[in-house]
């Protein structure tokens, strides 16, 4: 009968694992830039840095968007202040454009209302008879 291999174990019981040396990761590790000798940083060295130049990207699209938010807000602000400046412009306008507040600013200059209708200024064209 044949033996089946174990789907999960992917080595024989048989063979000895590597063992790796214990990996001594501090500050002054980091710091001298002696993590990036290794072989897997120098393979994923583009890999890494297209994700870091995603970052970037991904960085300064945030800002931007922040910046344009705050511009719309700013804007609509903006707006609705001038929405409220032109409806108090509008409601001065309709009061003193009544027929009592009229006359109470005509009288400041001496002025009344006339009593006559409204009629035609002929003016006889001269221009016709010197011909």
């Amino acid at each position: 009968m044949k033996k089946i291999k174990n789907f999960f174990s992917s080595y024989p019981k048989n063979q000895k694992e590597k063992e790796h040396p214990p990996l001594r990761r501090n500050i002054k590790y980091f710091v001298s830039g002696r993590f990036l000798e290794s072989e897997s940083i120098r393979k994923n060295l583009p890999f890494i840095l297209f994700i870091t130049l995603l970052f970037v990207i991904y960085i300064y699209n945030s800002y931007k968007g922040d910046k344009k938010r705050l511009e719309l807000e700013n804007r609509k602000r903006q707006i609705l202040l001038l929405k409220s400046e032109n409806i108090a412009a509008k409601t001065l306008l309709i009061s003193y454009t009544k027929y009592g507040q009229a006359l109470k600013s005509a009288q400041a200059y001496d002025l009344k209302p006339t009593d006559q209708l409204p009629f035609k200024i002929f003016v006889p064209d001269t221009s016709l008879q010197k011909k």
